[in-house]
């Protein structure tokens, strides 16, 4: 089953629907870091990745924004690339293995509240996560492109820290895996 796709951008007014219609209509949608600096919703592919009942997570570098948590693995959509061909690069990028997405799971729309203080550099950072079911088709993972992996058995799932905008997911794997 395949994400569904809204006509325009939930919580946009409509005459800015309007505008993002007819860029993406004369340009192709937009870029990441274009949609990040328009204040929309950065497109983010994430891997279920099950093997003998288990469920493989990483750890996020420590310089990354929200390092240290555990997540699901993927990255930010480029261009006009596939949510498919997203999750298979960055998934070849940070753990060089091979997958195929095989069913879509849920996606979660979240905002963070990035920068150091209340006083400067504060910024929204506006996120889609797309979460799909992946088969393992090549490959033993390691970490590439994080600090960690690990399989664990979905109960397990609540002994890990993740980012606020995973709850939901965890929640569905908890309870329906």
């Amino acid at each position: 089953m395949k994400p569904k796709q809204s006509r325009g951008i939930k919580g946009l007014p409509h005459h800015h629907n309007v505008v993002v219609g007819l860029l993406r209509r004369a340009f192709g949608p937009p870029r990441n870091d274009e949609r990040r600096s328009l204040g929309f919703p950065i497109d983010v592919a994430c891997a279920v990745i099950r093997r003998e009942g288990k469920i493989l997570i990483a750890r996020r570098r420590a310089k990354d924004h929200l390092g240290g948590l555990w997540e699901f693995p993927g990255g930010k959509r480029l261009g006009a690339e596939s949510l498919s061909d997203c999750l298979k690069r960055e998934i070849w990028e940070e753990l060089r293995i091979r997958i195929q997405p095989r069913r879509f799971l849920k996606r979660i729309d979240y905002i963070y509240l990035t920068g150091t203080s209340p006083s400067r550099d504060l910024s929204l950072l506006s996120v889609s996560l797309y979460f799909y079911d992946c088969e393992l088709l090549e490959g033993i993972p390691w970490p590439h492109g994080c600090d960690e992996i690990r399989w664990i058995r979905p109960f397990e799932l609540t002994r890990y820290a993740f980012p606020p905008a995973d709850e939901a997911i965890l929640k569905q794997l908890r309870f329906r895996p």
